[in-house]
């Protein structure tokens, strides 16, 4: 498995969070299910919950929040920043789990599944090494279609910067204006264009290792308020989000707020106006809101929209109802019916492929300090003891889809990683 690194400005963490009254931690929204799963506590673990809630919002947000010593502990989906370690020398990272950032398509459209998943069949392979529900690719390029839907350029590395140019390049277009070029046509979808691509946000942990590991640098969306993609799609008159130009960009960022995310709840008010300020302010995860580009076969009715609390659950839910889209998340976004993943590298994301590393995005999920372990207090104290309990996180770690670490040395990621030095 690949160390997962990235650099930052030098930033000190300041003194140790003081002060009473109920804390918000921020975090990975990825491990969002997971830590109110650890919080609520049993009759035996005192988690904490008497003082905390968790509030999510990424996990760079969280790596702030320690250098501002506004709180102790992290939750996040990467390792800390190259930066914030070598200024804060007592940090730990501590492994609680391990994930695969997954490539997501719905099964709405005909889509068979993978093996070891509920719609299991055969893989099927063709001579181009592309897989049934498997991007497609070339011997030892397993990311080049991956970076061209979401950055742009020939597929390499080098071009995937996200520019007009790069995000116009003849490899992408050609890819995202045919379904056959993105996967198999034994998956459906043949024919048709790629509708959206669905990301993490900028204060993702998320999209920080996606970008690690496939090479990424830019996005052709922009930043994660932005709708910059030069290649359009007209709005459907069930997306409650448009442009001026009557179009959205196939890349678009998710990002689900802590509070109030779906004003109006299910009955939002719906102008050209609403669609249009909507798009203004970057509320790209209110797409679907009350309305659906899926449709019940038989009654011809909107499925249920999307309105989850956090982004990962909703760009797996955007993803199984907006047809000829597809979406990258953590393993989490899976346990929204109608979604799975697709292969990468013509490798499946389940428990052994990541435990060994052999999938290519796989990763760690991690709880972080500035501090040392064992120097964190309060209620954030216990709520890392309770992290650290194997036997008490596992069963929540599993429950929402994620990897728990093997008990068998011989295995790839072993059990071990608490109270880790930098990767």
């Amino acid at each position: 498995m690949r160390t997962l690194l990235v650099l930052s400005s030098f930033i000190a963490v300041g003194a140790v969070v003081t002060g009473a009254g109920a804390l918000a931690l921020k975090g990975s929204d990825t491990l969002e299910a997971v830590t109110n799963l650890v919080l609520a506590g049993d009759a035996t673990h005192d988690c904490g919950a008497a003082s905390l809630t968790y509030a999510g919002t990424g996990s760079g947000n969280g790596e702030s929040a320690m250098v501002a010593a506004t709180q102790q502990i992290a939750p996040m989906s990467r390792t800390l920043k190259a930066a914030v370690c070598a200024a804060n020398p007592s940090y730990r990272m501590n492994a609680i789990a391990l994930d695969g950032i997954t490539v997501l398509v719905s099964r709405r459209e005909g889509t068979a599944g993978v093996p070891g998943s509920a719609l299991s069949s055969a893989p099927v392979v063709d001579p181009k090494l592309k897989t049934c529900l498997g991007i497609k690719f070339t011997a030892g390029a397993p990311f080049d279609r991956i970076r061209a839907i979401f950055s742009g350029g020939d597929g390499t590395a080098a071009t995937a910067n996200g520019s007009a140019a790069a995000c116009t390049s003849a490899f992408r277009t050609s890819t995202l204006n045919n379904w056959q070029n993105w996967t198999s046509s034994t998956c459906g979808h043949a024919g048709n264009p790629l509708r959206h691509a669905f990301r993490r946000d900028d204060a993702s942990g998320t999209t920080d290792a996606f970008k690690l590991l496939t090479g990424v640098t830019n996005f052709c969306n922009g930043t994660t308020t932005q709708d910059n993609d030069p290649i359009r799609r007209t709005c459907d008159a069930d997306e409650q989000v448009c442009g001026p130009d009557g179009k959205l960009g196939v890349v678009l960022a998710i990002s689900v707020p802590a509070t109030n995310p779906y004003p109006g709840a299910n009955n939002p008010a719906d102008t050209a106006a609403d669609r249009l300020a909507r798009w203004n302010a970057g509320e790209f995860h209110r797409i679907h809101q009350s309305k659906t580009l899926a449709k019940d076969p038989v009654s011809g009715a909107n499925v249920t929209p999307c309105r989850r609390a956090d982004s990962t659950q909703q760009i797996g839910c955007l993803v199984a109802i907006s047809p000829y889209s597809t979406g990258y998340a953590g393993l989490e976004a899976t346990t929204v019916s109608g979604v799975t993943s697709l292969k990468v590298g013509n490798v499946v994301p389940r428990t052994d492929t990541i435990r060994a590393g052999s999938y290519p995005l796989s990763r760690r999920l991690f709880v972080n300090d500035l501090v040392g372990n064992a120097a964190v207090t309060g209620d954030e104290a216990k709520l890392l003891g309770c992290f650290l309990d194997r036997a008490y996180t596992d069963p929540k770690v599993s429950a929402q889809g994620f990897v728990t670490f093997s008990d068998n040395p011989a295995d790839g990621a072993a059990a071990g990683f608490q109270n880790q030095t930098c990767l």
